[in-house]
């Protein structure tokens, strides 16, 4: 497991390369997340109304999970703490901003000036007593939070789920943070600072790529980032391409795009709204 200084931590996602990765290769989050995540904000009994003015996207990344709200709201911002990851953000969206600064602290909004705070895939790596107390400031009276993430993909090959599962805890092993405890108890140890939680799981993303989109989805993490940073000339992702290659139905282990990979990823999420 990883020492986890908060310099470390701020660092795993940076990077040209591995923002182009995670920009081409993360999967998107189904329409049934924002379907509640609106229906959430919209429907507030015991709350006062809340409008569709601005939402802020914590921990954008390259804006998967940032894109989808432009529909919703007036204005929407997506934050970052990795410039490389804010730089391949869309720039075409008109009611679309990306700002670089750190989960904790969101000094470019007003206190009270926000309707909804989301923050994906993100809440294991930020310190979150501080992030909390930041979106409690940013968000009005009755504005939504929402927390929500998908936890490792399962594969539909069952010798190919247990290679991974093998690679993850043997080679990459001590490139894991146990901040990710956290999602693999879908949030159920963190108390969160917010009235009227509900939660949700079992939102599915099912998905059939080539086995080299699979090896660049892979490539998106912070383990291969770190493992790399330390073996620059390892040729590890060849390595295991090969491998579930052979596993996938290549007689001689050379891929190619006739292989197919299926593949899941599980949706849990977090909702509430500041009192």
């Amino acid at each position: 497991m990883l020492k986890e200084s908060e310099k470390l931590l701020q660092s795993l996602h940076t990077g040209k390369t591995f923002a182009k990765m995670y920009a081409a290769f993360r999967p998107s989050y189904p329409q049934e997340v924002y379907d509640k995540i609106m229906s959430y904000h919209l429907e507030r009994p015991g709350s006062p109304p809340c409008d569709q003015q601005l939402a802020v996207d914590v921990c954008c990344g390259t804006g998967q999970s940032t894109l989808p709200l432009t529909k919703y709201f007036g204005k929407v911002t997506g934050v970052d703490i990795s410039e490389d990851q804010v730089r391949e953000m869309p720039t075409d969206v008109k009611n679309l901003k990306a700002v670089v600064s750190s989960a904790e602290d969101l000094y470019f909004l007003e206190s009270g000036s926000v309707h909804l705070v989301t923050i994906a895939t993100s809440l294991h790596w930020v310190n979150r007593d501080k992030f909390f107390d930041e979106a409690r400031r940013v968000l009005k009276p009755g504005g939504t939070f929402v927390a929500y993430s998908y936890w490792f993909d399962q594969l539909a090959n069952n010798e190919a789920e247990t290679f991974m599962k093998k690679m993850l805890h043997t080679v990459f092993g001590k490139y894991l943070t146990s901040r990710l405890d956290v999602m693999e108890n879908k949030y159920a140890t963190i108390k969160f600072p917010f009235s009227h939680i509900k939660r949700y799981d079992g939102i599915k993303i099912p998905a059939e790529m080539t086995l080299k989109e699979y090896i660049g989805y892979i490539a998106s993490f912070h383990y291969i980032n770190l493992y790399l940073r330390d073996f620059p000339k390892s040729n590890i992702l060849e390595e295991i391409e090969k491998s579930l290659a052979l596993i996938l139905g290549s007689r001689n282990g050379d891929p190619d795009d006739t292989i197919n990979v299926k593949t899941e990823w599980n949706v849990f999420m977090v909702l509430g709204r500041r009192e």
